[in-house]
């Protein structure tokens, strides 16, 4: 068990979201080979339970889990 959420773990970027910061975010629910991602979104607030608020536009924001989320590097 521990071997496989190791072996999981080592492909996932380690990054701490701050607010201010900017991101992409997966759609699941549109599948697109070439264009997987919308953005990029600006952090508007950061959670404790891995969640971000992400600014869609001036006066939408929307919760997404952290694991949806890309950094911009």
């Amino acid at each position: 068990m521990l071997l496989n959420n190791a072996c999981e773990n080592s492909s996932r970027l380690s990054h701490d979201h701050q607010p201010g910061d900017k991101v992409f975010a997966t759609n699941r629910d549109i599948k697109r080979k070439l264009h997987p991602n919308e953005g990029p979104f600006l952090i508007h607030k950061v959670h404790t339970n891995g969640t971000v608020e992400i600014r869609r536009s001036t006066n939408v924001t929307e919760r997404v889990n952290i694991r949806r989320l890309r950094p911009i590097l």
